[in-house]
Order: C-alpha cells, then structure tokens, then sequence
C-alpha cells in the first residue's frame, strides 16, 4: 500500500449568505412543532410532508441569547396544534419556506411577536412601517427584550461568530456564558457526533480499501468530515497532538478540517436532508479543505499544523460545505 503524505495548514472563511424574496403563494394546515420565536413546523391540509417555516418580516432571539426560551415559549402558546394559514414569500437557502402566518382570528403571528417584544423587525429583508411601529412601541414600553436598554440583535451575533468572538457575549438560558460552560468541554478521539445524520465509521471489508490518517495541531481538537459524492461518509472528532486512521473503500474522498476549542453538543450547525446537525466549537473556529483525491490500496496522511501568517498547502473552506 503506498503512503502520501500531505502536510496541512488551514484557515477559515464562512460565509452566509440570508435569502428572502420569492413568488407568493397561500396555504394552511396545523403547527406541529414550535423551533424557536420565528420558526415553526406544519403540516399542510393537502400533504403528509412536514413544512418548516421561517417568518419572514422578524428575527427573534436564537438558542444561547437572553429571552430565547421566553420568545420559543411564547410562539408556543399561541400558534402550536393551531390551525395557520400561510402566506409564502419564498424560500431560504436552508429550504425553509418564508412567509407571513395567521391564526383563524386574523392575528399574524410576527406581528404578535413584535407587539409582546420578543423579537426584532428585521429590517435587511423587510420595510414594512406597520412592523417598525410594532418593534418601536415595544421597545418604549420596556417590553420583553427591550428590558435591556441594549439588547443584541440575532443578526449581530451571527456576525460575531463568524468572527470568532460570539461565545464571549452569548448566554445559556440561566445566564452563563457559553464560554464559561463549554470552553473545557470536548470529546474523546473517534468520537463521531454527527452520527444520527452521517453514521459511523464501518470499517473497510471490501477488497480494495485504503486509509486517510489525520494528525492533529498540539493547540487545537479537529473535526474531520470525509465527503464522497458531496455527502459525510466519514467523520471524527480528533484531539490535540493525537491522529485517527479512517478506512474507505477505493475510491475519491475529499477531506474537510473543522478546527476550534470548547465543544458545545448543542449548537445548531446545518439543516440537511436527513436533519439538523448538532455540535460545534464555540471559540477559534477555522475550516480547511483538500481537492478531492482518489484513492486506491493507498495510506493518505495530513500532518494539520495552524499558523497565524504563511502560506497555506490546503483551501479555506466553511461550514456550508464541510458538514
């Protein structure tokens, strides 16, 4: 079996990109799950399919913000097991249909949430004054978020964690920074998180297999993906200064790197078709990737060393591409 020996130094550029516009359409059918306070899922009168919605015109407060329970709880109470009519306006580029929702009694639901303050007018995508007027008389009235004489709105902190630093200002429900709770926390090596989206990883039984062998930075965990076909077929959390030796049929892989520090099990990564991947670092987030390569009865090994400046042997990636 011949050896290649790849030497891998990484470097992150997200990127993320928000849709909003569409054609308009109208449909019904019954909330079935409540996601948070500007997303929900139905169920349509013609059609067994679950449909996830994003309210187009607000932006409520994402999990590990202050008042996201609150926000979640309140869209709760008034639309779940409820019967909504939906006014579609498009779709997201996470496949989530956007539009505006009424209850049977002819409330939006966006509009309630801006009334009870408990989400923003989300004025990238919308000009809507009705919805600005809303935002406003929560905000002078104290309600809600606007409690706080600042509060950060989702849209900065997605912001700052494509820039590394959102863990140090995001909270967990009770109030303790994501940091602080997760800023020790990670996994052991071979662990596979992801597992109830891309499974495990089988070992090669067929008569032509070969290996991709990943060793770590000593400064750094390391999750790797192996994507054959632009899917996971492979994945591993690694730790600091230690390798892990995956087994593939022959074939043509292409290797991600997803570095950082502090696991959070939690974090909401990316929607995909067999469902949300959860787990993520909270801090010095960096991806990286290789060309793809093919491989047959060969060892393909990377040797991941970070660095600040230099030139760099493998291609910035991003989140979209690397789960």
């Amino acid at each position: 079996m011949s050896k290649i020996n790849i030497l891998g130094v990484f470097a992150v550029f997200l990127i993320f990109i928000e849709c909003q516009f569409g054609s308009q359409d109208y449909f019904s059918g019954k909330v079935i799950k409540v996601i948070d306070g500007d997303t929900y899922d139905m169920v349509a009168d013609d059609s067994e399919d679950t449909i996830r919605v994003r309210m187009d015109g607000i932006d409520a407060p994402e999990r590990g913000m202050p008042f996201s329970r609150v926000s979640t709880n309140y869209l709760s109470d008034l639309c779940l097991g409820q019967y909504i009519e939906v006014e579609k306006t498009g779709t997201d580029q996470y496949g989530r249909t956007l539009g505006f929702t009424y209850l049977k009694d002819g409330r939006e639901l966006g509009r309630e949430m801006l009334k009870a303050g408990l989400a923003w007018h989300f004025t990238k995508y919308n000009s809507d004054q009705e919805l600005a007027d809303l935002e406003d008389e929560a905000k002078q009235a104290k309600r809600g978020l606007w409690r706080d004489p600042n509060p950060v709105p989702p849209w900065e902190k997605r912001a700052l964690n494509r820039q590394n630093v959102a863990a140090k200002d995001a909270f967990d429900e009770d109030g303790e920074t994501l940091e602080d709770k997760y800023k020790n926390n990670s996994l052991n090596t071979g662990d596979t998180p992801y597992f109830e989206i891309y499974g495990g990883n089988e070992p090669c039984t067929l008569g032509g297999c070969s290996q991709i062998k990943v060793t770590t930075p000593d400064n750094s965990d390391v999750l790797v993906t192996i994507k054959k076909d632009n899917w996971v077929v492979r994945h591993a959390y690694i730790r600091a200064s230690s390798s892990y030796t995956f087994e593939v049929p022959n074939g043509t892989y292409q290797p991600f790197f997803y570095y950082g520090k502090g696991w959070n099990p939690e974090r909401e990564m990316k929607e995909t078709p067999k469902g949300l991947v959860k787990g993520g670092f909270i801090v010095y987030e960096e991806f990286g990737k290789d060309d793809p390569q093919v491989l047959k009865n060969n060892i393909l090994e990377y040797v991941l060393i970070l660095q600040v400046n230099g030139n760099f042997s493998t291609k910035e990636s991003n989140m979209e591409e690397a789960l």
